[in-house]
């Protein structure tokens, strides 16, 4: 047998052996210390499958409920659509089971969001607006930014606007105006404000609101509402 060869390793052969090196100690290491290996990789292992797994789990949840929620929807355009009284009153309420069943199951996903939406402007719709200010005030306290924000604001002043209830609406549009100033509902929201000022024979207040949609949102679709509202308010005292 021929005597093995002594290899005096310098340190540019280091450097270009870094990594056989470092392999050749975590070998080692392992060997020597297997506890100390095992545990912590089997952690790591197990900590990433439940990642995938928790990321699968909600993109089939994602699915299911957007699916859930298109059928809520056909219902509710049937309902909609609907000329006779009774069968759009049985519609919206099939509708209710659905939309409350997509929102409480998949309260964590967009569409169990969106489905609260339309649960509450069905609630709306069948006069029971107590439940419809309920649901969008639970919108709200669970997300108070966004656009599903935005929008159950806008509809919490349409309520109280029609229950003639001008102070509430006019801090319902109010709170929109002010804390989602990026929201492209502000237009209409400033319109429907000016309008409730009217109402309480705030003209001064209504007048800048409409002045502000004028002259901010010059090609949204309430300007020319807003500039009708100032040719109507034109010869008229303000009060406050």
């Amino acid at each position: 047998m021929a005597d093995a060869k002594h290899i005096k390793l310098d340190k540019k052969t280091l450097k270009k052996n870094e990594l056989a090196i470092f392999v050749d100690h975590a070998i080692r290491y392992t060997r020597t210390h297997p506890k100390q290996v095992i545990i912590p990789v089997v952690a790591t292992v197990v900590g990433i499958l439940l990642i995938y797994a928790s990321i699968s789990y909600f993109k089939e949840q994602q699915k299911s409920a957007e699916l859930s929620l298109l059928e809520g929807i056909q219902f509710y355009h049937n309902a909609f659509q609907s000329q006779d009284r009774a069968t759009q009153t049985i519609n919206y309420t099939q509708c209710i089971e659905k939309f409350k069943s997509v929102s409480e199951k998949y309260s964590r996903t967009k569409s169990g969001q969106y489905a609260r939406l339309y649960l509450a402007d069905v609630y709306f719709r069948l006069n029971r607006t107590d439940d419809a200010i309920n649901t969008y005030q639970e919108i709200l306290k669970k997300s108070p930014r966004g656009f599903i924000a935005a929008w159950a604001q806008l509809s919490l002043g349409y309520i109280y606007l029609n229950r003639h209830d001008f102070p509430k609406a006019i801090a319902a549009f109010d709170q929109l105006v002010n804390h989602q100033p990026d929201s492209f509902l502000i237009s209409e929201a400033l319109v429907q404000l000016g309008k409730s000022y009217e109402q309480t024979g705030n003209l001064m207040k209504a007048k800048e609101c409409y002045n502000r949609v004028i002259k901010t949102y010059p090609n949204s679709g309430w300007a020319a509402e807003a500039s009708s509202r100032l040719g109507v308010l034109a010869n008229l005292k303000p009060n406050g």
